[in-house]
């Protein structure tokens, strides 16, 4: 593996809500997983720490379609179908799910973020 694929992906995750999708793939065990669902885990994990917002589902539903899965599927973390919108694991998801164990404990990781085992 090369410099620049590390690099990739650990700027892929450095935003808490793509290691969010990624701890969210590796706890499930289906193969595939829907926008939906990855829609209503970041919600879930927003609306803890925040105040109630009707418009939270479709803003997050719009930054994953346009800016969080494109990301993750660029930095082969994740394969990204938009027509069918599902995500199921890429190449480079083992070392993406090892990167976002390690940091777990990291003050700035929010506490709702669930922890793989």
């Amino acid at each position: 593996m090369t410099s620049s694929t590390l690099d990739r992906v650990f700027s892929t995750l450095a935003d808490s809500h793509r290691r969010l999708c990624c701890r969210h793939v590796a706890v499930t065990d289906a193969t595939t997983v829907s926008i939906d669902e990855l829609r209503t885990t970041l919600a879930d994990a927003s609306s803890a720490a925040t105040e109630p917002d009707p418009n939270r589902a479709a803003r997050i539903e719009t930054r994953l379609r346009h800016v969080h899965l494109p990301m993750l599927d660029e930095a082969e973390v994740f394969e990204y179908d938009a027509t069918q919108g599902t995500v199921q694991a890429g190449p480079l998801f083992p070392l993406a799910t090892d990167l976002v164990e390690a940091t777990a404990d990291a003050p700035e990781v929010d506490a709702a973020m669930p922890v793989l085992e």
